[in-house]
């Protein structure tokens, strides 16, 4: 979903709904005061909505936006979803949030699980969860978030926060001792890849790769993705989806991941592209390959 003047909008009338697997980019407009847009805007109220497995980024306004004024965003659950530069199109807002939940209601019954953000640590933009009217019983499990603003947690009570990395800055609005089972990192080193099965589509996977070391390739653990040794593959880099994928055969052990030499697509109506991510954090698609093979 890319290139439109909003990405998913998913509101209080669509209950019980399931957002899962879905790449989105490029969405949004420039206001007179500041970037507009979302990657995927949601309310919701009653019974749980999930947002799964998604990759959010370079909107011109946030990525995954769980806000209300007067809507709830209540029973809310993330989970795998990969978000990196959201704001970056805007020429006059810049970087903003790859993740906002809350609003003026107080959120409740939120769930926060394995998800990955990435902002640039020089550049900006951050997450925050409670917003205005803070939020209450907030499971925040197993995430890394990266940037200069990692995470913002405000008024929050009732809380449950266990493995997750703050790389890049302290999260604001708890003390780290009352949670320590969570690490904060402020110079990050090596590596760390986070890979996502698809519970739609068997044989595709979202990974997002956080190359702190700048390497030119990383080998990835693909076994729980379930292919069979000999099985075919597509990596394709979110950046420039509709572009050259590299083609592998999986040997039952690992793939090797190119975090060079990847061009990035150009938004419609502009000249150039936003910055990659590349080689310091990516993101891509993992995908079975069952064309017929080329006859020699």
């Amino acid at each position: 979903i890319h290139d439109t003047g909003g990405g998913i909008g998913a509101w209080t009338s669509a209950k019980r709904t399931e957002m899962s697997g879905n790449i989105v980019y490029y969405n949004g407009f420039d206001g007179p005061e500041r970037g507009h847009g979302h990657g995927i805007y949601v309310q919701n109220e009653l019974g749980p909505k999930h947002l799964i497995n998604n990759i959010v980024f370079d909107q011109f306004g946030s990525g995954i936006h769980a806000y209300g004024e007067k809507g709830s965003v209540s029973t809310l659950h993330f989970d795998g979803n990969i978000m990196f530069n959201n704001g970056s199109l805007s020429e006059r807002s810049g970087f903003s949030r790859n993740m906002l939940i809350g609003g003026h209601k107080p959120a409740e019954g939120l769930t926060v699980q394995s998800n990955a953000t990435y902002y640039p640590m020089a550049a900006g933009g951050a997450n925050i969860i409670g917003y205005n009217a803070g939020c209450d019983h907030l499971t925040l499990l197993d995430n890394y978030f990266a940037g200069p603003d990692a995470m913002t947690i405000n008024n929050c009570q009732h809380l449950k926060i266990q493995g997750n990395s703050f790389t890049g800055s302290k999260p604001v609005g708890m003390a780290t001792y009352d949670f320590p089972e969570n690490v904060v990192t402020m110079k990050p080193t090596g590596q760390v890849t986070q890979l996502h099965v698809d519970r739609g589509e068997p044989g595709r996977a979202m990974l997002a790769v956080f190359n702190w070391d700048k390497r030119s390739h990383i080998r990835v653990d693909v076994s729980q993705i379930g292919w069979q040794s000999g099985q075919r593959y597509l990596l394709r880099n979110v950046e420039d989806f509709f572009g050259d994928a590299v083609k592998g055969t999986y040997n039952g052990d690992v793939v090797e991941v190119p975090m060079v030499g990847w061009a990035k697509a150009i938004p419609v109506g502009r000249q150039s592209a936003p910055p990659s991510t590349l080689p310091e954090f990516g993101a891509f698609v993992l995908e079975m390959d069952n064309t017929p093979p080329e006859k020699k």
